[in-house]
């Protein structure tokens, strides 16, 4: 009997855990850090949206979408999309108000870099005077794993207030836009030229957001 009654309250249970989830749109900044090339990094606004499950009393499973732009110092500045899965622990901390959370996850980056066309100075044996170069339109991805802290506080039934700081390390650059040769580049006279941009590396994102939590 007491067999069954255990099985009785997990299966009455399922239906109220199946009721918990959070959705939630985010806006913050993101300061990345680039090794191995002439760019150090960028900092730039970064946008999202974020939704959650439960899948036992203290975690959730979530999924994030962020867009992101990367104020590198080039003239137009590249566009970050990522998107990607992770787990999150909420302690319980006694208040129906207040709840705070630790995560991990993985995911995947994708980077569109527009063309853009600036003065070029002479070559490294000073064959050619300045003249107009164009970069061109280049790209790239990487995976990241995301991890962080995060609190919200809910305001009225079921809107809460939030916010988050997330370390992302990023691995596995690949694409153009990373090639170790520079970034695809031409001047008027044809000479291919390019700006060793490194490799994604770390970022550091702080985000505040509003949303629904059940």
């Amino acid at each position: 009997m007491p067999l069954i009654g255990t099985a009785l309250s997990l299966f009455a249970a399922r239906p109220a855990l199946a009721q918990h989830y959070d959705v939630s749109f985010n806006a913050g900044v993101s300061k990345r850090f680039m090794s191995g090339g002439s760019l150090e990094g960028s900092t730039g606004p970064i946008i999202g949206l974020a939704g959650d499950i439960a899948l036992a009393p203290l975690f959730r499973f979530g999924v994030y979408l962020d867009e992101e732009l990367a104020y590198d110092g080039e003239p137009k500045s590249p566009y970050i999309t990522t998107v990607g899965g992770r787990i999150k622990f909420l302690p319980p901390l006694g208040s129906d108000k207040v709840k705070a959370w630790i995560f991990v996850g993985f995911g995947y980056g994708a980077l569109i870099a527009p063309s853009y066309t600036q003065t070029i100075g002479p070559t490294a044996d000073n064959q050619s005077a300045n003249q107009q170069g164009t970069a061109l339109k280049d790209g790239g991805s990487f995976l990241e794993i995301p991890f962080g802290l995060g609190a919200s506080y809910k305001l009225r039934e079921p809107w809460v207030v939030l916010a988050e700081l997330c370390g992302r390390a990023a691995v596995s650059s690949s694409g153009s836009y990373f090639d170790p040769t520079g970034r695809p580049a031409v001047t008027a006279s044809g000479e291919s030229t390019g700006l060793v941009t490194g490799e994604e590396s770390f970022a550091i994102i702080f985000t505040v957001g509003i949303g629904i939590d059940l």
